[in-house]
């Protein structure tokens, strides 16, 4: 009886986080709609591309041999693959990598900023900090739809191909995470949104007295 139960309760689950992950999709999707909408279809059309190809590849290459009955990788050709995948979800490399962006452009000039405001009263704001913040996000965001895709095209290979210890319950397992990385995704995307909001807020329109005061004091001894 309680096996039945388990049966039944892994699909109720998947469902559950797919309908989860979707509702999300249409929330920060809703905010890129005025002035991002062409994102919502880009990120949406790659992420079935690379799924697709990540299905005819693979079996392209478990008809080459390079990935047996089980979904392991055989030979050089398989290490290759492997080591390729290991890439792809490496996201928290990818993720230190576009934090190292930010940190090596902007860095530099907040510091500067600082000191030389606090010392010597001539500091100058950072610049493009909105720029390299949007593309660092996307940067981020890209890396997660080549995973999700991937994840997906695994998933129904792994399915189609009867890999032997693939549970129909990892298959959902699976594709469940490939949305939860698109879900990820979406978020970043819209968090681009946000920012344009900022820079176009603060455009024409005076900043927040203690803001301006700071930069005021920051800046003393620059010529008016």
């Amino acid at each position: 009886m309680r096996a039945f139960v388990d049966l039944l309760r892994w699909p109720v689950a998947t469902l559950l986080g797919a309908a989860m992950c979707l509702g999300g999709i249409w929330f920060f999707s809703r905010k890129m709609l005025r002035r991002h909408a062409a994102d919502i279809r880009t990120t949406w059309y790659f992420f079935f591309l690379i799924a697709i190809a990540t299905f005819i590849a693979g079996r392209v290459c478990a008809d080459a041999g390079l990935i047996d009955v089980k979904g392991e990788f055989q030979g050089a050709g398989g290490d290759m693959l492997n080591r390729t995948l290991k890439y792809v979800f490496a996201l928290n490399e990818h993720l230190a990598a576009s934090l190292g962006i930010v940190l090596l452009i902007l860095g530099p000039q907040i510091g500067s900023y600082l000191l030389a405001g606090t010392l010597s009263g001539c500091a100058a704001p950072p610049r493009y900090s909105g720029m390299v913040v949007r593309f660092s996000l996307l940067l981020f965001a890209k890396s997660l739809v080549l995973a999700a895709g991937v994840l997906l095209g695994l998933g129904i290979l792994g399915g189609a191909s009867n890999w032997a210890g693939l549970s129909t319950r990892k298959i959902g397992g699976m594709l469940t995470l490939s949305l939860y990385l698109q879900l990820a995704a979406f978020y970043f995307l819209s968090a681009r949104v946000e920012i344009d909001e900022i820079s176009l807020s603060s455009q024409g329109a005076k900043p927040l007295s203690a803001a301006a005061r700071l930069h005021r004091w920051m800046t003393r001894n620059l010529p008016a």
